[in-house]
């Protein structure tokens, strides 16, 4: 969902507040028209069995009933709230400047038959970068991840002069 309001947001800074951002990182998600493009969002029937297999959310909480119960019902939400999700795509005209695509290698939320479909958000984009892990690669690799966002900024501040 985060990549979702990242992409909202800085069309709107762009495309109503006149100010475009440099550039907008992405991460473990597909593109916002993939439902355009046939991809479908589906609620999982057991959100257990579903945050096992994301990964990132610790033991101690899948064992803690009353603690799985609050995460269900934020993962719900969140779950309902992306599936309902209907962008109104750019014009080619209104989409933002460059854009960074991050996952993990087994992250199950990733379709990469839709991966393309990021150009209907973008005018350039980087490189794709897929780490190893899940949903919650960067917990895996921290300083290689810090020094692709750092190196992805630079390169956007670089373009922009």
């Amino acid at each position: 969902m985060g990549a979702f309001v990242a992409c909202e947001a800085g069309l709107i800074m762009q495309n109503q507040d006149g100010r475009p951002p440099l550039g907008v990182i992405v991460s473990g998600q597909n593109p916002p028209y993939a439902v355009c493009m046939g991809k479908h969002t589906e609620i999982p029937d057991d959100l257990y069995e579903f945050a096992k297999k994301l990964g990132g959310v610790p033991q101690k909480i899948l064992d803690h009933p009353e603690m799985c119960g609050r995460f269900y019902r934020f993962a719900e939400t969140e779950l309902k709230a992306v599936s309902q999700y209907a962008p109104v795509m750019p014009d080619a005209s209104e989409r933002l400047a460059r854009g960074l695509l991050i996952y993990g290698e087994n992250d199950i939320i990733v379709d990469r038959a839709y991966l393309d479909g990021w150009d209907k958000t973008f005018r350039s984009m980087e490189p794709v970068k897929v780490f190893e892990g899940d949903h919650f690669y960067f917990n895996q690799c921290p300083e290689a991840f810090c020094a692709l966002i750092d190196s992805f900024a630079e390169t956007c501040t670089e373009n922009a002069v």
